[in-house]
């Protein structure tokens, strides 16, 4: 802006929002500038994508009459054979004919004269002439249930021809779709099946849910898992007697032909302690002790067993509520 007579001034240009301080140190970053050559190009990419995805959908739509037109050329020579008849007919389907050939490529009136006198050899010019402008002046498309109804087009003959873009008259469109979808499954399964990939019914008759070898081994499921990581899966266990698999192997022999030899359990030797230690007690204390050895659960721990020097003439064993 001017001030009085000074000469304008022009002001800077606003600044960018990715100018702005909460952005400044992005763009100062070392890799900001090569990502942004990275976007870039990803950007063209995806539009050089978007062009050829245009491309195509032309394509398909000038495709979808040239496909239309070859499937009812197909159709009419595997029902006419090389010319449609001179009646009612014949000049119905003359017409369908002409209103696709109609949207090819050139001239349609060239190119609806052409095929009509090729089908048609019957046909005087003037009532040629008549079908080109009955068919500029109203074109019409049929989808393929539509047309194939007109046609009387049956789904046998349409599988037997490979008849793409015409319906089938006693097949709906829902039909061949789910036909079409079973038998991608059909292949697909035929690819997998080759592959040696297993059916789902064989993979879970021989399943671990449905042998369950843990019952066998006569442990838990999650033991069984826990073993199988560490590799320590193996025989069956026979609960008639736990030391037949020890046994039949060598270097064992069965606790019941040493127990004479082994040595006394924990509560014997608990006894055997008492008694030497409380020899020296009266006959009433050494009763007294020697019958709570017996009786109690605490002889098989080693803290009962603990003997503290006696006093007088008595020996307790440690945190013993009764004999405290």
């Amino acid at each position: 802006m001017s001030n009085g007579g000074d000469p304008p001034t022009s002001e800077p240009p606003p600044r960018l929002a990715t100018e702005t301080a909460a952005n400044r140190k992005v763009l100062n970053s070392p890799g900001y500038h090569e990502h942004e050559a990275t976007a870039r190009r990803l950007d063209a990419l995806i539009e050089i994508e978007n062009r050829a995805a245009r491309r195509d959908r032309e394509a398909r739509a000038f495709a979808l009459p040239a496909g239309r037109v070859r499937d009812l050329v197909r159709f009419f020579a595997f029902t006419y054979g090389e010319g449609m008849p001179d009646d009612d007919g014949g000049r119905d389907d003359a017409f369908i004919l002409a209103q696709h050939v109609a949207r090819l490529n050139g001239d349609p009136a060239s190119n609806v004269a052409k095929h009509v006198r090729q089908w048609c050899p019957w046909m005087d010019d003037d009532e040629l002439a008549a079908l080109v402008r009955r068919v500029q002046a109203k074109p019409i498309k049929w989808s393929a249930d539509t047309l194939g109804k007109r046609l009387g087009l049956l789904d046998e003959v349409r599988t037997k021809l490979r008849i793409k873009t015409i319906g089938g008259c006693d097949v709906s469109k829902a039909e061949r779709t789910a036909r079409t979808a079973a038998r991608k499954v059909q292949a697909k399964t035929a690819k997998r099946r080759a592959g040696g990939v297993q059916a789902r019914d064989a993979y879970e008759a021989n399943s671990l849910s449905r042998t369950k070898p843990w019952e066998a081994e006569g442990i838990g499921r999650s033991t069984w898992y826990a073993r199988r990581k560490e590799g320590r899966t193996g025989a069956p266990l026979d609960r008639s007697d736990p030391c037949k698999q020890s046994c039949s192997s060598g270097g064992h022999t069965c606790p019941s032909s040493t127990r004479s030899q082994a040595a006394p359990p924990l509560a014997r030797q608990g006894e055997g302690v008492a008694a030497s230690v409380l020899c020296l007690a009266d006959d009433a204390s050494l009763i007294s002790v020697v019958s709570w050895v017996r009786a109690s659960s605490w002889c098989h721990s080693k803290s009962a067993l603990s003997i503290r020097p006696f006093q007088g003439a008595q020996a307790r064993p440690l945190g013993h509520p009764h004999l405290a």
